[in-house]
């Protein structure tokens, strides 16, 4: 048995047999060496499927749901997941615009199954080693207690009369022979739409940086990285945040935070608070 296991909640179906065994089971076999892909009717055990579903639901380490049909007993069984405080990530057939509110405005992977699902593997893996798989580096993030700019910061302000709520989870980790900040975050828009960052380092601004007058004062990092997202395609680009610069020296507590915002060119610099975990 594998460390880590991943339950799949999908009808059985010839179609969704088509997902699971095409594309989800073969990316968790060959991917990720150490996580047990199961769907419930490969499981040949005794006694009510119901209450093994739920068995099998309390002993995974992270759920994979697609709600493409809206199934009553999908959303069950991912009801019972999210009480038992599971991860989901939740795929979709469509556009997540036609899915109930409750779950359109969290990450959902889109796919279509008409052009081949395309862009399914690839997004699943990034979504799986962000969200799940940190524990396989933790060998490698030190201990952040002694350092001002590490832990979880958070800031909400209006923008293009949209609403943006940002959480920067900020960590240390090992690169070779050096230790690098690094950090992972997320954007929410309106409460409704998301945007998953996991940002990398990407070197000091200072005086010999473009536009060095903005870096004058303090110590600048700046980091940039990729998106996962439930913003559609054309959306997408209206509210990325392309790269943030953070300054190392705290100002009365707050994180001062300078944020490329993608659709005017601007940075705009922000004050964000310690986000207290209880």
């Amino acid at each position: 048995m594998k460390p880590m296991s991943c339950f799949v909640i999908m009808p059985f179906s010839k179609e969704y047999t088509e997902v699971y065994k095409s594309h989800i089971k073969p990316l968790i076999e060959e991917q990720f060496d150490d996580i047990d892909c199961v769907r419930m009717d490969e499981q040949m055990r005794l006694g009510s499927i119901h209450n093994n579903i739920l068995d099998e639901i309390d002993r995974c380490s992270f759920v994979i749901a697609d709600v493409s049909n809206e199934n009553r007993n999908v959303f069950f069984e991912v009801g019972y997941a999210y009480g038992k405080g599971k991860t989901i990530i939740f795929i979709y057939d469509g556009d997540v615009r036609n899915l109930p509110v409750d779950i359109n405005n969290l990450f959902v992977i889109e796919y279509d199954k008409n052009i081949g699902y395309k862009g399914l593997q690839a997004t699943l893996k990034k979504v799986i080693e962000v969200n799940i798989k940190e524990s396989k580096h933790t060998q490698n993030i030190i201990e952040t207690s002694d350092d001002a700019i590490c832990g979880c910061w958070t800031k909400t302000y209006q923008r293009n009369n949209k609403k943006y709520k940002v959480c920067l989870s900020i960590y240390k980790e090992r690169v070779g022979s050096k230790y690098v900040y690094a950090i992972n975050s997320e954007i929410s828009i309106d409460n409704q739409f998301h945007i998953f960052q996991p940002l990398k380092y990407n070197g000091v601004l200072n005086k010999k940086s473009n536009n060095a007058e903005l870096w004058v004062q303090g110590n600048w990092i700046e980091f940039v990285g990729s998106s996962w997202t439930n913003l559609y395609n054309s959306r997408l680009s209206s509210y990325l945040l392309n790269a943030f610069a953070i300054n190392t020296i705290l100002d009365k507590g707050d994180l001062i935070v300078r944020i490329w915002d993608n659709a005017s060119q601007n940075k705009i610099t922000y004050r964000f608070k310690r986000r207290i975990r209880n």
